[in-house]
């Protein structure tokens, strides 16, 4: 491993024979807004210029205490950025990007790093200033619009873009009172994912007005950088299109006196992005001119003309976008639509495990609360006290997302099948985690007459965890019973007689009893039994089937529990797939 020290040592005595170095003294970065703890070196070189002519150029090459570990930064002098200016991969700080985010060095040989980092920034300012690689423009045209061009430049990034399809000449601006976190302002066009973000803000009681926006195609001094437009620059630009859309654009602007916000789309790495700006307020009250005389139009046009506009760029928020950028997964998928009856301690952990999935919306029944006895083992915690679980699970989830759609209905699910069949049958899969045998039954045979549709997972454990166990039943072929000999237990049941007073708990008060199992055991049992889950999610119509997780028998051992003998063939921490 080459440390530092000498890593600098080899660079200096190999670049000093190639090009003409001089470290930089600490006064000299402070003077040019260079950073003091870092070694920065200045490097006198030469690149051709358009017409193939020596041209004398200075690099700024900063070295990082990780290094050779990490690349160096090159960054062009002042003097040449400012004879040089808007080429690609030629930062608004000078910065030169030389190296994708992805590549590595070579430690073994810091002097071919630094030797290979001057001949790319050199060939990139060539390629740039000879105009043989604008189309990478494209690549980086989000990092120009983005640049502070000016001290007073800044872009305004308080804009959230909730579009499933390309946006609409005309389109919707939700203004909110108060932002949520850094955003103040939602793009939207009326789809499924907009009006699940505006259902969350009325339940979080968020107030916000609506107005509209526009959208501009083909407006050409917006595609190369600098970005920092005048009014006037942009309203020559937009006369040049139709007259149509000259008319409408100044229309728009006249409508009142708010700012009126403007998109263009952009395609970047073959998605559509969008990208923005809206005029300041217009003046009204300029001495020598009655108010109200002029139109916002004229105002902007002329007595501020030279007024920037106000650049803005929206942040995509869309399960598309969410997904490509977590597992670079870019199929289309559909909407995964899970009932969950029963979110106590099992349902509510479920629900963890089935949000990873791609654009979920989730139906949750309960009646429970949330009480303080609950939370060692449920999914929330102490600031969902008292809430009901179903309640309390849509605003954790919807806070988490708000395009994400959640209902509520805190009933039995008995109420549910019978009232609204609906709720369940316009889903894809109901997930059962009541643990009551009866109401089990109950469902299995709602399905046998035809009162529930849909693929169902029942979802229960055994006291301690000693058994978890996963049915999934295909309503065509609902063979629930044959899984529960008469007046027996479960087939597959890993504790074999319940006659033992530690397999049951009991609380003072009246209907207090409980299954102990501790939470660190339903995250096991739940992580070994969801791959299963997920498989079955995936697949097109298969026959039911059967699951059982054996947990750890040292614990029955030690509480002299009797176990089952299906049981007693396996070991500990297994995960069966049962045969009937």
């Amino acid at each position: 491993m080459i440390e530092y020290k000498e890593a600098l040592e080899r660079v200096s005595l190999y670049i000093n024979k190639l090009e003409k170095v001089r470290p930089l003294s600490d006064y000299y970065k402070k003077k040019i807004g260079l950073p003091e703890l870092l070694d920065i070196w200045e490097i006198t070189t030469e690149i051709l210029d358009k017409k193939d002519k020596i041209l004398n150029i200075r690099f700024h090459i900063v070295f990082f205490p990780d290094f050779p570990l990490s690349f160096p930064k090159i960054l062009l002098s002042k003097e040449d950025f400012d004879k040089i200016k808007f080429i690609p991969h030629l930062q608004v700080d000078r910065l030169i990007c030389i190296f994708q985010n992805n590549s590595e060095p070579n430690i073994l040989f810091p002097e071919k790093i630094v030797e290979e980092a001057i001949r790319r920034a050199k060939n990139i300012l060539e390629e740039g200033i000879k105009g043989k690689n604008d189309k990478d423009y494209e690549e980086e045209f989000e990092a120009y619009w983005a640049s502070n061009y000016s001290k007073k430049d800044v872009v305004n990034k308080s804009f959230l873009l909730l579009n499933e399809k390309p946006l609409k000449q005309d389109f919707d601006l939700i203004s909110l009172e108060k932002p949520i976190n850094k955003f103040r302002y939602i793009v939207h066009q009326n789809e499924n994912i907009a009006l699940n973000f505006i259902a969350y803000l009325k339940e979080q009681n968020i107030k916000y007005t609506e107005t509209t926006g526009c959208l501009i195609l083909n407006l050409d001094i917006l595609e190369k950088p600098p970005f920092n437009k005048t009014n006037r620059e942009v309203f020559d630009a937009i006369e040049k299109l139709s007259t149509e859309v000259s008319q409408k654009y100044i229309s728009f602007i006249n409508d009142n006196t708010e700012s009126k916000l403007f998109l263009f789309p952009k395609i970047i790495d073959t998605d559509i992005r969008y990208f923005g700006w809206f005029h300041s307020q217009p003046k009204s009250n300029i001495k020598g001119f009655r108010q109200k005389s002029l139109s916002n139009y004229k105002l902007l046009s002329t007595l501020q003309s030279t007024e920037q506009i106000n650049r803005i760029m929206p942040q995509i928020y869309t399960n598309k976008r969410l997904t490509k950028r977590s597992s670079g997964d870019i199929a289309q998928h559909l909407t995964k639509k899970f009932v969950i009856a029963g979110v106590g301690s099992i349902g509510s952990n479920l629900i963890h495990y089935l949000n990873s999935i791609q654009d979920v919306e989730f139906k949750l029944i309960d009646t429970d609360s949330l009480e303080l006895e609950n939370i060692g083992r449920h999914y929330l915690g102490f600031n969902y006290l008292n809430w009901k679980k179903t309640k309390a699970l849509k605003d954790f989830l919807t806070n988490s997302s708000p395009i994400q759609k959640v209902e509520t209905r805190e009933k039995s699910i008995v109420q549910v099948v019978n009232d609204e069949s609906n709720f369940i049958n316009e889903s894809d899969f109901l997930f059962v985690a009541i643990g009551e045998s009866n109401i089990e039954y109950w469902i299995a045979n709602a399905m046998d007459k035809g009162l529930i549709v849909k693929p169902t997972f029942f979802i229960w454990v055994e006291p301690y965890l000693l058994g978890g166990h996963c049915i999934y039943i295909n309503p065509k072929k609902n063979n629930y019973t044959t899984f529960f000999p008469k007046d027996e237990l479960f087939k597959f049941n890993v504790i074999g007689n319940y006659e033992n007073d530690v397999l049951l708990l009991k609380e003072a008060g009246c209907q207090s009893n409980y299954t102990p199992y501790s939470s660190n055991n339903i995250q096991i049992f739940l992580g070994n039994i969801y791959p299963k889950i997920s498989e079955i999610i995936d697949s097109e119509d298969i026959d039911s089937k059967s699951f059982t997780w054996i947990g750890d028998k040292n614990i029955a051992e030690k509480l002299n529990i009797e176990l089952s003998e299906y049981s007693l063939n396996f070991e500990s921490n297994t995960l069966i797939e049962n045969v009937i």
